[in-house]
């Protein structure tokens, strides 16, 4: 995965949650898997980033 691709996936799951947290009708289980899938998202990102260090190095 490209960082172009990451920093897409992160943008759209931030604009997701922002969504959610707005919505005042939100129900919980679908919070619950939203969070879940921001944070292997995360998780992801992390590991990308990393990887791309030690390319640099």
């Amino acid at each position: 995965m490209s960082k172009q691709e990451l920093i897409g996936k992160l943008n759209m799951q931030r604009d997701i949650l922002m969504s959610l947290y707005q919505d005042p009708n939100i129900d919980v289980d679908v919070l619950k898997s939203s969070l879940y899938g921001a944070f292997c998202i995360s998780g992801l990102a992390i590991d990308v980033l990393e990887e791309v260090d030690e390319e640099d190095e």
